[in-house]
């Protein structure tokens, strides 16, 4: 796994307290099709500053590793 200390709204994009597939897709378009108003800081990760697959890749093992127990 990825050995960074992620907040809990880390790669939540869509603001339902979570992260899910939808929240991938959006990264996804974003990288695809860069726009104003997406949340950079939110989609960042790895706080590199840019949202790019490696994000994307983060945050499917977030959901990866998430139970909802």
């Amino acid at each position: 796994g990825w050995n960074i200390v992620v907040d809990s709204s880390q790669g939540d994009l869509n603001g339902d307290g979570k992260v899910t597939v939808t929240d991938v897709g959006l990264m996804i378009d974003y990288i695809n099709n860069p726009s104003d108003g997406f949340n950079v800081k939110t989609a960042d990760l790895n706080h590199d500053g840019m949202v790019t697959l490696i994000d994307v890749m983060m945050a499917l093992d977030i959901i990866l590793n998430s139970s909802d127990e």
